[in-house]
């Protein structure tokens, strides 16, 4: 039954956590260069762990770059819609009861080279109109893993591990 009070504030209606300002980033940002350079345990129990598709847990989602987006503006052709992640990478994630979108989440090799050598590039410089080669090089390190035909030194999205 309505109280006839209204909502004043948007505090008021949402969780905390979604009118907390954005929190700095830079300090994980750090953490995270290098990682590329730690070795990948080939005798670790999940190194073959198998990659499921997302929908089979009933999460819903299609992969960006299948569709119209703002990265690249058309679908890149040939991009699977459906999305998959390593087992243990998606249990971790989505075990319990979740409402989330995957974006994005394994990418071929092929897809992740036209981003990091393409597409991203011109968006800093669409963004940055300005912007020198070099500071453009940082940039990128900062937005997109390098892509990598090394086994041992894959970008995470080449590998199930990661998603958007």
């Amino acid at each position: 039954m309505p109280t006839g009070k209204a909502i004043n504030s948007s505090a008021n209606f949402y969780p905390e956590a979604l009118v907390r300002p954005i929190p700095i980033m830079d300090e994980a940002r750090q953490n995270k260069i290098g990682y590329g350079d730690v070795p990948i345990d080939q005798a670790n129990e999940l190194y073959n762990e198998p990659i499921v598709a997302l929908a089979e847990l009933g999460i819903s989602g299609q992969s960006y770059y299948s569709r119209p987006n703002a990265a690249t503006v058309e679908p890149v052709p040939g991009v699977d819609p459906n999305q998959y992640l390593r087992r243990s990478v998606a249990v971790a994630f989505f075990g319990g009861r979740v409402e989330i979108y995957v974006q994005d989440a394994l990418r071929p090799l092929s897809l992740q080279q036209h981003l990091y050598d393409d597409v991203f590039p011109a968006l800093i410089r669409k963004q940055s109109p300005g912007i020198s080669d070099e500071d453009l090089v940082e940039r990128r390190s900062q937005l997109i893993a390098k892509p990598s035909n090394d086994a041992n030194r894959p970008s995470p999205h080449a590998t199930g591990g990661a998603f958007d």
